[in-house]
């Protein structure tokens, strides 16, 4: 029978719903998840500001770029992957004793002559005479020593593109060191082959004796 409205007895209170357990976790999960790429996206932010802001400005239009050397210690240290150091400059301006060099309107004996006054000058500035192979005395008279001292230009037509010394003819000197402070000077004249008798040499053989000092 069913309750009249007179009637004094409570009603039974109808049961509270709860949230699934599963919804529950699904919105935790989301919440933590956006609050993460938040704070991943305002640490980018952050960074990219301050790594503009440590930044040197870019030069000016027209302006070269920064040296890529890194100066830590005594020389210049060149950051990976950057072109070779130049190479040293002669010291002084360009001297004018190799000018006369293969000069049409001279002579081989003159061009000898002017290979000996370029070692004199070398022996006079650095005390003592080049040594090695052609190649190796033509660098080092063309400023590849201590001083950087250039009695013969480097970039002189006599040179070849492998370093040597050319006579007229396009054959490389040949050096002979007698002494710390003599040496002998020998082209290979017209025939292109050395020791044969159109060779032009320096001191000239009938006065080689008398001029030759004494180790």
């Amino acid at each position: 029978m069913n309750p009249s409205p007179n009637d004094d007895t409570p009603a039974t209170p109808e049961p509270r719903r709860r949230m699934p357990t599963a919804l529950l976790v699904a919105i935790a999960v989301f919440v933590g998840a956006l609050i993460l790429l938040i704070a991943v996206e305002w640490g980018a932010w952050v960074g990219m500001r301050s790594s503009r802001a440590d930044s040197p400005a870019a030069p000016p239009a027209g302006e070269p770029l920064p040296n890529p050397g890194i100066t830590g210690g005594p020389t210049a240290t060149r950051a990976f992957g950057a072109s070779p150091l130049p190479p040293p400059q002669p010291e002084g301006p360009r001297s004018p004793l190799a000018d006369r060099l293969n000069d049409p309107a001279r002579t081989a004996g003159d061009d000898v002559a002017a290979v000996a006054d370029i070692l004199t000058n070398y022996l006079e500035t650095m005390k003592a005479l080049p040594v090695g192979t052609t190649s190796e005395i033509t660098a080092a008279l063309a400023g590849d020593n201590g001083r950087a001292h250039a009695p013969l230009p480097p970039d002189h037509a006599a040179i070849s593109p492998g370093g040597e010394l050319l006579d007229r003819w396009g054959t490389p000197y040949f050096f002979h060191q007698v002494s710390r402070d003599f040496m002998e000077i020998r082209s290979a004249g017209g025939d292109r082959r050395l020791f044969t008798p159109d060779d032009v040499v320096w001191p000239e053989p009938a006065s080689y004796a008398a001029s030759s000092p004494v180790n």
